[in-house]
């Protein structure tokens, strides 16, 4: 026969079926029970179990096609060699310019001049033909910049 001690009001556990069943009513992180089996001789083994519960959040919107703000996210790998990926995300459609400087100010690509749609994006940049060092990736969007630094390493 099995038995669990130390549950919450909202868990139940049946011993028939050896499952645990109940819905938290508040956000719970671990809980630990004690469970304990008697065989036909009396008998008992006993262990504890912990357990981690997670309640849903209702009121986040998961739709990849509307992220919950204008970003400019780090470029991965990074360091890099020689290529990159730069990704960004759109709250709303706009006129996205992504371009690459060089330490000293210089601009030294136009990676993207166009019209986006509202969601998140990716872009590859392949920088073989340029030395080791630091480089600025910036986006402007709709009047807004983000800048992130990337290291070139070869």
């Amino acid at each position: 026969m099995y038995q669990a001690n130390g549950l919450p009001s909202w868990l139940s556990f049946n011993a028939q079926t050896h499952t645990f069943q109940g819905t938290p009513t508040q956000t719970v992180r671990l809980i630990t029970i004690g469970i304990t089996v008697n065989d036909l001789l009396l008998t008992s083994a006993s262990t504890t179990l912990h357990l981690a519960v997670v309640t849903p959040t209702t009121d986040v919107d998961n739709s990849p096609l509307s992220p919950a703000k204008y970003e400019l996210l780090q470029n991965y790998p990074n360091p890099f060699n020689p290529t990159t990926t730069i990704e960004f995300s759109l709250r709303t459609q706009g006129f996205v310019t992504l371009k690459i400087f060089d330490i000293l100010g210089r601009e030294i690509i136009t990676l993207l001049r166009e019209e986006r749609s509202a969601g998140n994006h990716i872009v590859q940049w392949n920088g073989s033909r340029l030395p080791s060092g630091v480089y600025f990736c910036a986006i402007t969007c709709n009047n807004l910049t983000q800048i992130k630094t990337m290291m070139l390493l070869k």
